[in-house]
């Protein structure tokens, strides 16, 4: 169940994409950032993947718009994702219809995600968890 509080990000953004313009820029600035993947998930309730022991909870389809909600959750230290990117299983980026909601759950030390994609039938797909390191207070 996700009961943490919602960050929502954008999963096209890159906060470290700079303007080009060399007066402004200043590398020392820029964090590295992580990545993790959690292998091909397919979008069906119940289904654990076999890396970072990810599982799809729950999916429901908005019968107007057809998009199709997909609640994951992924039990790792929700410190470690800031961003999400769905991935399709031939390695393409997915477009998401709306904003990726990432819920932490700093008491169960878990992740919960919620992409908003097209609906389809019996697809597979990978999250990219992203962990900025300087949106972190240290």
């Amino acid at each position: 169940m996700f009961l943490a509080a919602i960050t929502t990000l954008s999963t096209t953004a890159n906060p470290l994409n700079h303007t080009g313009d060399s007066s402004t820029e200043n590398p020392a600035h820029t964090s590295p950032s992580s990545t993790m993947e959690t292998g091909l998930l397919q979008a069906r309730p119940d289904y654990t993947g076999d890396i970072l022991g990810a599982r799809v909870e729950r999916i429901t389809v908005d019968e107007t718009s057809h998009i199709q909600i997909i609640e994951i959750s992924v039990p790792i230290d929700p410190d470690r994702v800031d961003q999400i990117n769905v991935i399709s299983d031939s390695g393409e980026l997915i477009r998401q219809d709306r904003t990726a909601q990432i819920l932490h759950d700093y008491e169960n030390n878990n992740v919960g995600i919620k992409i908003y994609v097209p609906e389809q039938k019996n697809w597979v797909f990978k999250l990219k968890l992203i962990d900025q390191a300087d949106s972190h207070p240290r």
